[in-house]
């Protein structure tokens, strides 16, 4: 809207209930308040001295623990939660002589443990003192493991801890302590805090090094989950339940100190950055914030075109205060034109239309783009009116950038609940959600399954250590890293090699299909989550063959010296333990 737009607003108000008066000082108040802001910002990022040193400090900081979150801290969560399911059901069998179904369920309530652990994780995330608990919930489980023989009554149990042959199994209380200690083990499922504080410590990192954050973490949990499957069976099969119980209260340790150590040090700044984003928050979504009334000045909202009396400057505003529906959630807005200010004639001209989004995040990038124009080009009319008297000259000529420093919108679009989707884009979000509840829960079955009976399957049809079981989980996990390495490798390659093509050449390579191209596409299957369902196939095969794999008659007789005297079954079944571990290590990585 120009100057002279502005000056003729008296002429244009003809509704006898309106004040004219009443409009003037709204936009007077409004002018008030924005000058306000800016004053307000310009004080509080004022420079003091050291301020440079102080934010290079800071940024050290901030990526040194982020770097302590994705290594240490989440290799030693890796080792925390992995250990139990290779000792789990089966000192539930041999060493607490329950029949496979009784014991196999020890594996279940630690599964049960981890997941009720998310669910206190996201509600006690705010207390670190609660948050920690969880953490220590590995350190309180394996001391109840060594109390689980004392409960039996020790004269029961030899010096590894295993019921003595020849005797019945332990009382009730026994076991169901037993199955309390492994439901306790599994609380210590805090992945999503980490998560959520490795993203807190990179938010201000460019993708790049978010990605290698991310890709550190991938790498220690791996490392974590194959450490946990190859120690705590190495450690039963020579030490019994003392063997993994010591282990658990030593890598439990360590899964207090360490968090103990970054909650101290990174608590009070990540408290403050919630608590002033959430000030921020309920301060933009108010319907009297200058925010609001900014980016609704230009009634883009109006369905009524012909009204003119809509579209003047201070019933605009007080439409904005008064409708409350759209005041909340930022709405995408689909006019004939999108209006802005040029600067050499002073008049009105459209700028392009958007093209449809294919996607809820492209649209989300729209919107973005669409409400930060609003605000930058609704402030110059502001300005540049009737009340520019008012305004202080520094704040004139403001560039965008500037503007949208003080009315970001930012804070508001990184949660969905303050964006007004489309059907249609709902419809996306909720499938979205509902692919990865299903891709979750069909393929944590389909692991934790292997889980449970993996280990005692080799020990009671093949007639080996529990060792092999731990072994081939460990490798899956180690060849799950790797897999997903190569495929992040080749995407960075892919995305340098599209970068460095010009338009014709991307649009000829698009258009024709030779061997080259062929290979272009099978590459995809290294992709996530192409290689999810890849690895997903070549694991549940084998997996499927099990129960027509039978070991040789004469299994007890056959001593295996190495890989070569290996049956050909056995083989089989030590691969699909592996693959069922890439699986696991791939689907970290796409949730």
């Amino acid at each position: 809207m120009g100057e002279e737009e502005l000056e003729n607003i008296p002429s244009k108000l003809t509704t006898p209930s309106m004040n004219l008066d009443k409009v003037k000082d709204d936009v007077d108040d409004l002018v008030l308040q924005v000058v306000t802001e800016f004053e307000n910002a310009n004080d509080s990022a004022a420079p003091a001295q050291g301020t440079q040193d102080s934010s290079s400090s800071s940024a050290k900081s901030t990526i040194f623990w982020a770097y302590f979150l994705a290594i240490p801290v989440v290799f030693i969560y890796g080792v925390a939660t992995r250990m139990q399911f290779t000792y789990g059901a089966l000192y539930g069998r041999d060493g607490l002589h329950l029949s496979n179904a009784a014991a196999i369920l020890a594996t279940g309530f630690t599964c049960a443990g981890r997941a009720t652990a998310p669910l206190l994780v996201v509600q006690y995330l705010k207390t670190p003192h609660l948050f920690m608990l969880l953490n220590a919930t590995t350190l309180v489980g394996c001391i109840g493991m060594l109390l689980v023989p004392v409960i039996g009554g020790t004269e029961n149990f030899d010096k590894n801890g295993v019921l003595k042959e020849g005797l019945p199994t332990p009382g009730l209380e026994t076991i169901l302590f037993y199955y309390l200690v492994m439901y306790i083990q599994g609380l210590a499922e805090v992945l999503t805090g980490w998560d959520i504080l490795m993203k807190f410590e990179t938010r201000h990192r460019t993708p790049d090094e978010q990605q290698n954050v991310l890709c550190m973490s991938f790498v220690a949990i791996a490392s974590g989950s194959a450490a946990a499957f190859y120690l705590s069976s190495w450690l039963y099969e020579i030490h019994g339940l003392y063997g993994c119980a010591y282990l658990g209260i030593a890598i439990g340790v360590l899964n207090i100190v360490f968090p103990v150590l970054y909650l101290t040090q990174r608590w009070g700044e990540l408290s403050a950055w919630r608590n002033h984003n959430n000030e921020k928050r309920l301060q933009l979504t108010s319907k009297n914030s200058s925010f609001m009334k900014i980016l609704h000045l230009d009634n883009l909202d109006s369905t009524n075109e012909e009204d003119d009396n809509e579209k003047v400057l201070g019933e605009c505003k007080r439409d904005s205060i008064q409708n409350s529906s759209n005041t909340k959630k930022l709405k995408f807005v689909k006019s004939s034109s999108d209006f802005v200010i040029d600067d050499d004639s002073k008049t009105n001209s459209a700028f392009a239309h958007y093209l449809e989004p294919r996607n809820h995040y492209e649209y989300k990038q729209q919107l973005h783009h669409q409400t930060s124009k609003r605000i930058s080009n609704n402030f110059q009319r502001l300005s540049s009116g009737d009340c520019s008297d008012m305004f202080p000259n520094c704040y004139k000529d403001l560039e965008p950038d500037e503007i949208l420093r003080v009315f970001d919108p930012t804070v508001l679009l990184k949660h969905s609940k303050h964006i007004e989707w489309p059907s249609k884009f709902e419809k996306e979000i909720k499938v979205v959600r509902w692919f990865c509840i299903l891709v979750l829960g069909l393929g944590v079955t389909m692991i934790s399954a292997q889980f449970a009976v993996y280990t005692l399957y080799l020990v009671d049809v093949w007639n080996v250590t529990p060792i092999y079981a731990g072994a081939s989980m460990a490798v899956g996990e180690i060849a799950g890293m790797f897999t997903l390495l190569t495929s992040i490798l080749m995407r960075k390659i892919t995305s340098k090699v599209q970068k460095g093509k010009t338009t014709a050449q991307a649009s000829k390579s698009d258009s024709t299909f030779d061997l080259r191209s062929l290979f272009r596409y099978l590459s995809l299957l290294l992709h996530i989550p192409s290689q999810f369902v890849i690895c997903c196939a070549l694991s549940v095969i084998p997996l499927a063959l099990l129960g027509f794999l039978k070991p040789p008659t004469n299994i007890d007789d056959i001593v295996i010296t190495g890989i070569s005297s290996y049956p050909p079954g056995l083989v089989v079944i030590l691969v699909s333990g592996a693959f069922i571990g890439l699986v696991n290590c791939v689907m970290h990585s796409t949730t």
